[in-house]
This record gives structure tokens, sequence and C-alpha cells, in this order.
């Protein structure tokens, strides 16, 4: 590609050049609950931020002017921007490959759905003097941590793969991205320093299989460190929310 022929530029990756291995990027136990619904790199990418390529250069600003090179073809797809309309049957469809496993209703774009109860709520409802129905909406939030996501990769002397990261997660890290290289548990080793901030915005794998990605193919140590502009765009977050509460009570 143009990008690749640019001096200190040493690797260009798209879709094309990963296997496609499913894996669920959040995880704070094990077995991993979230859905498992994420690839290193696709060919359909679903939001404003989502991955499309990743390089690696020998400069930060090599880098930038190599992304300025790499042409990409999109055929634009219906799209849905509120969850409400997401729900609904007739909504474009986010997840419609086969291999994303663990999402409560692709169809419906519903992630997990949790539903419990204790005791006969109906008829609580129907016997309490008082009753009270409300919608409120959260806005999204970013965590805004001080120090961003980063992350280093790099072959020690003992021929593991390190990967020294700004995580929550790190054995998480090592059982998801062990499929993705095709390397044994054992021999990837995740390193989490004291961290810079996290309130649950770094409880996933972000960015450690991007950089994993180059350092198998190029050899060499790769550093990935998130702009204040993409923890925006191309973090979680935390989700906006919808919330409805009905409660019932009595005069007393």
């Amino acid at each position: 590609s143009k990008a690749l022929s640019i001096p200190g530029v040493h690797a260009v990756l798209t879709y094309a050049d990963i296997p496609r291995v499913i894996y669920a990027s959040g995880g704070q136990s094990y077995p991993n609950p979230p859905p498992w619904d994420q690839v290193s790199l696709d060919s359909k990418v679903r939001y404003v931020g989502d991955r499309v390529a990743v390089l690696a250069a020998e400069t930060s600003d090599i880098a930038l002017e190599a992304l300025k090179h790499i042409e990409v073809d999109y055929e634009v797809l219906p799209a849905v921007f509120e969850a409400e309309e997401a729900l609904k049957y007739d909504a474009p469809q986010i997840h419609d490959e086969p291999d994303a496993v663990s999402i409560a209703s692709p169809e419906r774009n519903l992630a997990a759905e949790i539903k419990a109860n204790i005791g006969d709520l109906e008829q609580g409802i129907t016997d309490s003097d008082h009753v009270y129905e409300r919608t409120y909406k959260v806005h999204q939030v970013q965590q805004g941590h001080i120090e961003p996501h980063v992350v280093v990769t790099y072959w020690d002397e003992e021929d593991r793969l390190v990967i020294r990261s700004s995580t929550q997660v790190p054995f998480h890290v090592r059982r998801m991205i062990a499929p993705l290289l095709n390397l044994p548990v054992k021999r990837i080793r995740v390193i989490k320093p004291r961290l810079g901030g996290g309130f649950g915005g770094k409880q996933e794998m972000l960015i450690e299989d991007l950089c994993a990605h180059l350092t198998l193919a190029t050899g060499r140590p790769v550093r990935f460190e998130y702009s204040r502009e993409l923890e925006f765009t191309s973090s979680r977050s935390r989700h906006p929310q919808t919330l409805t509460y009905r409660a019932g009570v009595m005069n007393d």
C-alpha cells in the first residue's frame, strides 16, 4: 500500500491480514459473561471511531502521515442512533455475523437481559395506596481518567510476549489475547502498573490486541497511546441510559 511505502513505516494491517477470532472485550470474571462480539479488525465498521486499520511506524508523526495514505472504500449501511429505535425488530441489525455469541437478542440489538423478581410484584402494586412511575434519561459518561489507554508490547528474553498495559483486568487480557495470536497463555505476560485512573473504563481489552498483532508482524516493541479525542470516540465509556421506575407505596 501507499502507507507501507513511506520510510519509517514497518507494518500496515487490515482485516485481511489478521485471522478472524471472536472475543469479548469486556471482562471481570471467568467464565466471561459479556457478549463475544469483537474481532481485532473487521470488514464491517459499526460506529464512528471503530477500527479500520492499524499501522506501526518509527514515530507518531510518520504514523499520522501514513494514515493519510490509507484508502478505504465504504458501503454505507442503514444506521440507528437511539437505543429505543435499535430495539425495534425492523431496526438495522448491528451484529449479524454468525460467529458472535452470548448476545441476548442480536435481532433486537439487545446485548444482555436480566430478569429477577421477589414475591408477587403485580399484587403488590395493586395493593398499594399510591403508585408512581417515572422514566429518567442519563447521558453517556466518559470516565475522564488522567492517564489515557496506553499499551506497550514486546518480546522478552524468554520468548514471551509482554503486554504492559494501563488495564484493570490483566488476566482477562491474557485469556482473550492468547487465541487471537495463536499463542499458549504461558507465553503471554501482562504487566499492570499503577494506573492514572480507570473508574471502570479500563475493564476491557481495548488496544492490547492491536499492539500485539503489530509486534508479531514486525518483531519489534510497539507502543500505542490514545489521544483524549480517541478516549471519547473509541473507548466504551459508560453507556447512555433510559431508566424506568415503578413503585407502589402505602400511606404509612
